[in-house]
C-alpha cells in the first residue's frame, strides 16, 4: 500500500487507533476524516510528518464527504454508535452516513471500500442496533458492490469498553448482573486482529484483482464464552470476590429504559435486546483464518490490562 491515500471515517476510536500506525506502517498515507480534528491530534503526530492528515467532515452533507474522500485510493469506513442520542441515532449514524460514505466513494472511483460493521447484524432483529448495522451493509453494497464487509464479535484491548467495563463496575459494586442469568455466547476478538484483518483486505494483489470485493468476513477470537464465564473471568484477573447476581430479561428492560435516559448510558433496552442473541461467528463464514490471521486468545492478552484494578495493581 505504499503511496496509497486511505481515507478512515471514524479514525478517532478505538479501533481507528490501531488501524492507522498498521497502515502507516505499510507505508499508507492516511487522511482521518473525524467530525473534531483537535480530538484526533494525537494521530496525527504519532508518525512522520505529512503520513497522517486530519480532516474535519460533516457526515450530513454530501459535498463535506467528498471532499473527505477526494483522490483516497481506498476508503473504510469504521463509524459506529452503541447507544443513540437525540442527534445521533442508529438510522443516521449505521444507515445514512453508511449509504452517503458508500455512494460518494462510488462517484470517486475508490479503489476499495471496507464497511466495518457487527456480528448479529440482522435487518429482522427487535434490537435497533442489530437491524440498522444489516441495513447499513445493504445499503453499501448496492452503492458499491465490491465493498468489503467486517463483523467482529466484541472487541478486547486494553483500551476496550467490555472488560474495563465491568472491572470498573466491579470496584464499586457488590455484584455483577448477568441479564437473563448470563447464557448469552461472545466470541471476543482482539483489537489488533480486526485491524490487521482491514488492512489485509485492503493490500494490493500482484495481478491488481481484489480478491476480498462484495465479500463480508466474520471475526471472532479462537473461542466462544458466555457472558457468565467472561464475569467469572474478570472477577478471577481483578482479584475481586462479587456476587454474580442473574437480572430477569423484564428487569434489565426496566433498568435500561432508566439507566437509558443518562448521557452516557450504561445500559439500554436495546443493548438488553442485543443480549438475546448469541455474538458468535457463523458456522460458512469467512474467519480471520481466510485472511491469514491466527486468532489471538482472550487468555493472552486481558489478564494484563485487568492487573491495574487490582487492589495493589
Amino acid at each position: 500500500m505504499r503511496g496509497k491515500l486511505v481515507t478512515v471515517f471514524g479514525g478517532s476510536g478505538f479501533l481507528g487507533s490501531y488501524l492507522i500506525p498498521k497502515l502507516r506502517a505499510h507505508g499508507a498515507m492516511v487522511r482521518v476524516a473525524v467530525r473534531d480534528t483537535d480530538q484526533a491530534i494525537a494521530l496525527r503526530t504519532s508518525g512522520p510528518t505529512g503520513q497522517v492528515e486530519l480532516q474535519a467532515v460533516n457526515l450530513q452533507k454530501e459535498e463535506s464527504v467528498s471532499h473527505a474522500i477526494g483522490d483516497s485510493d481506498y476508503v473504510v469506513n469504521l463509524i459506529g454508535i452503541l447507544y443513540e442520542s437525540r442527534k445521533s441515532t442508529f438510522q443516521r449514524v449505521h444507515v445514512e452516513f453508511a449509504k452517503r460514505i458508500a455512494t460518494v466513494a462510488a462517484k470517486h472511483n475508490v479503489k476499495k471500500l471496507v464497511q466495518v460493521s457487527a456480528i448479529g447484524a440482522n435487518r429482522d432483529s427487535p434490537s435497533k442496533y442489530a437491524s440498522t448495522k444489516a441495513h447499513g451493509e445493504i445499503e453499501v453494497l448496492k452503492a458499491f458492490p465490491d465493498a468489503t464487509i467486517i463483523r467482529p464479535s466484541v472487541i478486547f484491548g486494553p483500551e476496550d469498553n467490555f472488560f474495563n467495563k465491568f472491572a470498573t463496575m466491579a470496584e464499586i459494586s457488590p455484584f455483577l448482573p448477568l441479564i437473563g442469568g448470563g447464557k448469552t455466547k461472545l466470541q471476543p476478538v482482539y483489537i489488533g486482529d480486526v485491524a490487521e484483518a482491514i488492512v489485509h483486505t485492503l493490500e494490493d494483489q500482484a495481478d491488481g484483482s481484489n480478491p476480498h470485493a462484495g465479500k463480508t468476513y466474520e471475526l471472532g477470537g479462537p473461542a466462544v464464552y458466555t457472558f457468565r464465564e467472561l464475569m467469572t473471568m474478570v472477577l478471577q484477573d481483578t482479584h475481586k470476590r462479587r456476587l454474580l447476581i442473574t437480572l430477569p430479561y423484564p428487569v434489565a428492560s426496566f433498568m435500561g429504559a432508566i439507566l437509558g435516559i443518562l448521557p452516557t448510558p450504561p445500559l439500554t433496552r436495546d443493548q438488553v435486546k442485543l443480549t438475546k442473541t448469541d455474538s458468535v461467528v457463523s458456522e460458512k463464514a469467512l474467519t480471520l483464518r481466510d485472511l491469514n490471521i491466527e486468532p489471538t486468545a482472550v487468555e493472552t492478552i486481558v489478564p494484563g490490562y485487568l492487573q491495574r484494578y487490582r487492589s495493589r495493581g
